[in-house]
């Protein structure tokens, strides 16, 4: 998109990766249609990182955010977790944490990239009702079909191509570190636990797992 092109259209849909840790400051801060909080499994995450080159080799600890000053099992977690795939998955629910930490109802819709690739009509539904816009359903999911450039590079496609690029144990690894943090809603299963992502107890049972 041009300079002219953005500053003509009359939407724009932003894309930020990191703006997941902000996202309630974002929304106390800016009167915005609901942002999409977009979470995949943390195994297909992880499997892109460690496919992209050289840059997620021998992953630094984490830092503490201080929101996290509250839960001693989480500051725990930080401090003794080792290994590329733990220290990866720590940062995968880092990414999550601030914005599932919130009580429901939240001012941005969650969706999973599984439900995006596996239920798109339905998906793109709820978001479309939620921004309450009337899209030209079969021009957005034509769009959709255009797959980005970095999956071409290094990235995981589909739902489960994940597993043709970690071991079990792996998997295992990075499954225990999530649920650790209380983000239990991905098991080794292709896709969340919808009920327990979409649970009005999700915040709390967070809450519960960082008091340890």
């Amino acid at each position: 998109m041009s300079v002219n092109d953005a500053h003509t259209a009359k939407r724009m849909i932003m894309k930020c990766v990191r703006a997941n840790r902000l996202l309630p400051w974002i929304c106390r801060r800016f009167d915005i249609p609901a942002p999409i909080l977009l979470i995949r499994h943390p195994c297909a995450v992880i499997a892109s990182q460690k496919n992209y080159n050289r840059a997620w080799k021998n992953t630094d600890r984490p830092g503490c955010p201080k929101y996290l000053d509250q839960y001693p099992a989480f500051q725990a977690l930080l401090s003794e977790v080792e290994g590329d795939e733990e220290l990866l998955a720590v940062l995968w629910a880092l990414d999550q944490l601030s914005p599932l930490l919130q009580q429901v109802p939240h001012p941005w819709l969650v969706v999973t990239y599984e439900e995006l690739v596996l239920q798109p009509e339905a998906t793109l539904s709820r978001i479309f009702d939620k921004w309450g816009l009337d899209i030209d359903m079969g021009e957005a999911l034509s769009r959709m079909q255009k797959p980005s450039s970095v999956v071409g590079k290094s990235g995981i496609s589909g739902v489960n191509g994940w597993r043709r690029h970690l071991t079990g144990e792996q998997v295992s690894r990075i499954l225990k570190t999530a649920n650790a943090f209380g983000l239990t809603f991905y098991t080794d299963n292709d896709e969340a636990d919808y009920d327990v992502l979409y649970g009005e107890s999700l915040s709390g049972d967070i809450h519960k797992a960082g008091l340890g």
